[in-house]
């Protein structure tokens, strides 16, 4: 039997918060971390997350037009869950929050895209190279006519 790898154990979330407005940007902070902490004690491992900024939001919540927006993506087994979520209600200062589970095919568009490598023709380098040796050209002439220009502008 295969050894799981911990991507393929653990299950991807995203968690999603608002914070009373009335918070400073400090005690925004504050919040989040705190909401960070309830999640890596259940073991789970954070992929990113959204520092928490303030905007209006569409609708009251509580009496507040606005709200500190923030959010957590992490990976982790089903079971920790309920535990987040026990300790998202537990935060007074926290408006609102959704957790969604992240399905595989949403998570390609997460990953880090790199460029993929192009293989070069010999016909291209020998193009790059010709490209290469007309810009020598030009800017030797360049550097050329610059300090004849300084020798005439040095006599005067």
């Amino acid at each position: 039997m295969m050894a799981l790898t911990m991507e393929q154990q653990n299950t991807h979330y995203e968690l999603s918060y608002l914070l009373a407005e009335t918070l400073d940007e400090e005690g925004a902070m504050r919040v989040a971390g705190s909401l960070r902490d309830a999640i890596e004690q259940t073991r789970a491992v954070i992929v990113e997350d959204g520092l928490p900024k303030k905007r209006v939001i569409a609708y009251p919540i509580r009496k507040q037009s606005q709200a500190h927006f923030g959010w957590i993506r992490f990976m982790t087994q089903p079971e920790a869950i309920l535990k987040i979520e026990r300790a998202i209600k537990k935060e007074t200062e926290v408006l609102r929050s959704g957790l969604v589970k992240i399905l595989p095919e949403t998570r390609k568009g997460m990953r880090v895209r790199r460029t993929p490598q192009v293989a070069v023709t010999k016909e291209k380098q020998e193009e790059i190279a010709a490209i290469d040796k007309r810009l020598e050209e030009i800017l030797g002439e360049k550097t050329a006519v610059k300090t004849a220009q300084d020798i005439n502008h040095e006599s005067r």
